[in-house]
């Protein structure tokens, strides 16, 4: 029994854990890339990590987003399995992009505890951790790749969110573009969180058990956490869409200034 639990471990960390990791090596290696060669030397250093870090991320919410919408059939945007009566099934191309995802999150997680330019973003660290316990089951179980690809649209909104920064740090925050960025952010945002995330619920509570098997329990403990842990993501999205709406209304003057957060 023994023998048959280490054989079982050691497929597991070859199979998953160490392309993650290596993923995650390769994320490094495009932080340094772009710390040296993209980011403004005019910056602070804090600022230059935090810039790097917001093109790397920029470039896999791009990647996973679009692959999410590839893999997805959707009303205006055909793919290849269907939301509705497919969520349960494995996909191979889902789960290696994946394994270049959660290298990502691994890599992030790791440099928001680290890096001095990002330890303000506790609420980023949470956002990673949880991504990583909903997604990473993916993979290890070779099911509901629909329902994972549903949950990634939302990194469709991370470009723009971290353009904003970056914007506020090089033209400042009174530019055209700028107020052009922040609205098709909240736009992107409502849509591919809070909307599509409302959706993806809808999936987990109300399809998954109405056309079961499988089942989330299905994959053992860590599909048993998974609704909670998607719950306290979506709660996450509410609060950040809330501060944005709240910014907006600030920036167009639409409420008093009296108060600052």
């Amino acid at each position: 029994m023994s023998s048959m639990f280490s054989e079982a471990v050691w497929l597991e960390f070859t199979e998953i854990l160490v392309p993650v990791l290596a993923w995650a090596v390769v994320w490094a290696l495009a932080f340094a890339a772009s710390l040296q060669g993209l980011t403004p030397a005019s910056l602070s250093a804090d600022d230059r990590s935090y810039w790097a870090s917001c093109v790397v991320g920029s470039i896999h919410a791009a990647y996973t987003g679009y692959q999410a919408l590839a893999l997805l059939d959707l009303p205006f945007w055909p793919g290849v399995i269907s939301i509705w009566d497919d969520f349960g099934a494995r996909h191979i191309e889902w789960e290696l992009v994946l394994l270049v995802s959660l290298g990502f999150f691994v890599f992030d997680f790791a440099l928001t505890l680290c890096s001095p330019g990002m330890q303000g973003q506790k609420l980023v660290a949470v956002h990673h951790l949880l991504t990583l316990g909903i997604h990473s089951s993916i993979p290890r179980y070779g099911m509901f790749a629909a329902l994972s690809a549903m949950g990634y649209l939302a990194e469709l909104s991370t470009p723009l969110v971290n353009g904003r920064w970056m914007l506020s740090v090089t033209t400042g925050t009174g530019d055209a573009v700028y107020l052009a960025n922040g609205i098709a952010m909240m736009v992107i945002f409502f849509f591919c969180r809070i909307v599509a995330g409302a959706f993806y619920l809808y999936e987990m509570f109300v399809l998954v058990p109405r056309h079961a098997p499988p089942l989330l329990s299905d994959m053992g403990i860590q599909g048993r956490v998974i609704p909670p842990l998607t719950l306290a993501f979506y709660a996450l999205n509410i609060y950040w869409m809330y501060k944005i709406v709240k910014g907006a209304l600030k920036a167009l003057g639409l409420t008093s200034s009296k108060k600052s957060d």
